[in-house]
């Protein structure tokens, strides 16, 4: 799984959690800490602490609930509910935000390395055809040919961290 896949697995259980906190039902309390418990237990190291920690933070919360007898403890606990499933949401997000970045930093070094080279081919086509009268010019096009295919290998290597 995912850090994503964690973190709609978690928003799904806090989100039962609250209709469980709303609607004071015992029964629904134990089964929402027990999936917190699970999800707790089951986790890998893929799922992000912050997550992890709301999650349990829910769980002590409905472990509290079950206990308490009176509305305004039910409230409060409800209200950090509330709160839990907002930072969940916010570590969505900002998850989502780092996902793109990293894939569209990597995606436009590779796309600028790309048209560097393209250019320098065309470059070096044009001299060749108008300039390659000797020796001199045709060894300088060689290095230059050298040069274009050591940077199509690290532009290979860039390709291969992005299939990673």
């Amino acid at each position: 799984m995912t850090a994503q896949d964690w973190i709609d697995k978690a928003t799904a259980l806090l989100t039962r959690a609250r209709a469980a906190a709303a609607a004071k039902k015992t029964d629904a309390l134990r089964a929402s800490a027990e999936d917190c418990s699970d999800f707790i237990a089951t986790r890998t190291l893929a799922c992000p602490q912050d997550v992890v920690d709301a999650v349990y933070g829910a769980q002590v919360e409905l472990s509290q609930l079950i206990v308490a007898t009176d509305a305004g403890s039910i409230k409060s606990r409800t209200t950090q509910l509330d709160a839990y499933l907002q930072d969940l949401q916010r570590i969505a997000a900002q998850n989502k935000k780092d996902a793109d970045r990293i894939s569209f930093s990597s995606a436009k070094k590779v796309v600028d390395g790309l048209t560097g080279i393209v250019k320098d081919v065309n470059s070096l086509q044009t001299s060749l055809t108008a300039n390659a009268t000797s020796d001199t010019q045709i060894a300088a096009a060689a290095g230059d040919l050298l040069a274009i295919a050591g940077r199509l290998t690290a532009l290979q290597s860039q390709f291969a961290a992005l299939a990673d």
